[in-house]
């Protein structure tokens, strides 16, 4: 998961960051039993937003103004609304391959 952030932050543009996020989010919630993957809550600032994906506040604001234009998602009063998931996925490289959510990797093994 390491890894998969180092890519987020350093590798890819601001609205493949946040739609990334909101993904990633949108997973655990859903697994958490906190909400679906196309609504969940997240309280959370542009603040913090921008603290998360290495941005600025402002562009943060200029970003999720670009999703809600492309009918993707939103973010309102700490709720986020997944308008088109596939969408959303592909703009922000998203494979939920690297949560493990199938258990553990082969890689990692237990100690004997």
């Amino acid at each position: 998961m390491f890894s998969e952030w180092v890519v987020n932050v350093g590798r890819r543009d601001a609205m493949s960051r946040v739609a990334h996020l909101f993904c990633e989010m949108a997973i655990r919630c859903e697994q958490a039993g906190q909400g679906h993957r196309l609504s969940f809550s997240l309280p959370i600032t542009q603040t913090d937003l921008a603290d998360a994906t290495g941005m600025t506040g402002v562009h943060v604001n200029r970003t999720l103004k670009e999703l809600r234009m492309r009918s993707a998602v939103e973010l309102r009063s700490g709720t986020v609304t997944i308008h088109d998931w596939d969408q959303l996925a592909k703009i922000g490289n998203f494979n939920a391959a690297y949560m493990l959510l199938d258990g553990q990797s082969p890689r990692i093994t237990e100690a004997a």
